[in-house]
């Protein structure tokens, strides 16, 4: 059957051979060079299939070279197979120093093996300093445990002083502790100055606190002024009330005027 396909294939390049190119065996010559599913070979003359064979070897060499699975690597040179090869193993080291999941250890040599333990060492250092979940501290030096040690610590104090969740007040020292409580009262200071949700007056000085009404009584005076329904009339002052029925008068005189 091979035999008979292959006869066929040679006396269709030689009828064709004989015959002059037309524009259709261009176009097909070009289906053929780009590998198109719609080229017939049948129509292409020796030279022709020269230059799709050869094209055809280059395509895969570069699959080969970028990993694709529709690779054939017997359809490499020596040469290529080498090239390819080397390719895959420095791709695969990459993927080992960089802890990536097609990694393939098996191929490392004791050299890159050792690099690959040395990264991954450093990659989970990494994390315990940051506080990562993928933290293995069991694997860690007694030298790097105490530096990880001193970085939660660091974070946790961060934490803290923000005003954050994550804070643990039993790991601060006495001084960490005292920064951490002025820096709550600011923070409950500006919460009250500005009438924000989340204010606690008994945090507040004798003289906060007074700062805080004054603070709140303006807030209360703007809004009476403006018209605004959470104004509260039984916390005007005389002259602020005065201010605000003469705002009054103002607004509903000029909704009296024709547009």
């Amino acid at each position: 059957m091979r035999f008979s396909a292959l006869v066929f294939i040679v006396c269709a390049i030689a009828v064709n051979a004989a015959q002059p190119t037309t524009s259709a065996d261009k176009t097909n010559l070009l289906k053929c060079l780009h590998g198109a599913p719609t080229c017939n070979i049948s129509l292409l003359s020796l030279s022709e299939l020269n230059q799709v064979s050869s094209q055809i070897k280059s395509r895969n060499y570069d699959r080969c070279l970028n990993a694709l699975p529709d690779c054939d690597i017997l359809l490499l040179d020596s040469p290529q197979t080498g090239i390819v090869r080397q390719r895959d193993r420095e791709r695969n080291l990459e993927h080992c120093m960089n802890g990536r999941s097609q990694c393939n250890p098996l191929t490392l040599s004791p050299a890159e093996m050792k690099s690959v333990q040395q990264a991954a060492h450093e990659r989970n250092l990494e994390a315990c300093l940051n506080g990562l979940a993928r933290c293995h501290l069991l694997d860690l030096k007694a030298e790097e445990l105490s530096r990880v040690t001193e970085a939660a610590k660091r974070r946790n104090y961060e934490s803290c002083a923000q005003g954050m969740p994550a804070c643990n007040p039993l790991e601060l020292t006495p001084a960490q502790l005292n920064a951490t409580l002025s820096a709550a009262r600011e923070r409950n200071l500006e919460k009250c100055m500005n009438g924000w949700r989340g204010c606690d007056p008994g945090l507040m000085t004798r003289q906060e606190a007074a700062s805080a009404q004054t603070a709140a009584r303006q807030r209360n005076v703007t809004r009476c002024l403006d018209g605004a329904p959470s104004c509260d009339p039984l916390l005007l002052r005389a002259p602020e009330s005065d201010a605000v029925f003469a705002a009054y008068r103002e607004r509903t005189r000029r909704r009296a005027l024709p547009h």
